[in-house]
Formats: structure tokens, sequence, C-alpha cells
């Protein structure tokens, strides 16, 4: 694993990139938005893989932006497998139809909890099977009381998410 490069990529959006494995590894943390320059990524060999555990928020133009990154990456016969997506991206893919593109590979998403006795709130990483129903439990463990988390997303969004 060799650290090649940070990006700006405009905003507060920004892309670690390294080559792991053959691959393209980019960590995206920060917002997508209108200032986003997805363009820059589509410049990077394939295959890619690309973390997006730490993007805090996709506003519509970011999601025109990656919508546009996707589809021009496919075009171009990119692999691309993205992992840890934020639930802002889960939430995304499951109210928009192709936001992951047609041969884009989801690896893992973060689903989000939240504990009712102290205020924590929470993310628990759980690996997608293409074409497998994703069950993901209503409850977990609280890793700061100990009590009980629940999800704070509606349950039902899971199942069939990615079943298709």
């Amino acid at each position: 694993m060799a650290a090649k490069q940070g990006l700006d990529l405009g905003g507060s959006l920004e892309a670690r990139i390294e080559s792991r494995e053959g691959a393209t590894w980019v960590g995206l943390s920060g917002d997508i938005t209108e200032a986003a320059k997805l363009d820059e990524l589509a410049r990077l060999p394939g295959p890619m893989r690309i973390d997006l555990g730490g993007i805090r928020l996709i506003n519509s133009l970011g999601v025109r932006a990656w919508y546009q990154f996707i589809a021009r990456a496919e075009a171009a016969g990119v692999a691309i497998t993205v992992e840890r997506l934020a639930p802002v991206m889960v939430s995304q893919i499951s109210m928009i139809k192709g936001f992951m593109g047609s041969r884009t590979r989801v690896a893992s998403i973060l689903v989000p909890y939240f504990c009712q006795s102290c205020g924590t709130d929470d993310t628990k990483l759980y690996d997608v099977q293409p074409g497998v129903r994703l069950d993901v439990p209503g409850t977990s463990t609280c890793p700061k009381c100990k009590g009980l988390t629940v999800l704070d997303e509606l349950e039902t969004m899971y199942p069939t998410l990615f079943a298709r």
C-alpha cells in the first residue's frame, strides 16, 4: 500500500488516493455539492475502489455530479467498487434509480443507529452481496453506554435495496 496523493475536489470534498492490491483506492471525505469536481477522479486509472464512509452530505447538484461521474467512468470501461457507503449515499441509492450506475459494485454500507439512553450516534458496517437480501437488525448495542441503539433509518429500505 503506497500513498500517492491527496486531492482537493472543491468545497469541502477531499480525496486520499493510494494504490492498493492492483487498484486505485480513493477515500472521499466532506460534502458532495455544486463545488465538487469529480472529473478529477475520472482521470485516475482503474479499476477503482471508492470509500464513501467520509461523505457527510450530498445536495441535488452533488447528486448530478456523482451520477455524471459514474456514467463517464462506466462508459470508459472503468470497473468501480464502492465501499463503506455513508448513510447519505445509501439514501440516494434508495431514491434514485441508477445512482450507482449499472456496473458499479457496492461492497459495503454504513448503517446509522441512535442510542436513546445516551444520545450517541453510531454506524455499523454491513457487507453487501449482489442479488442477496440485506437484513439489517433494527437494534444494536451502544458503543458508549452499552444500552440499546435503534436503527436511525427506515428498516424497510434495506432488504431489497441490493437484491436486484
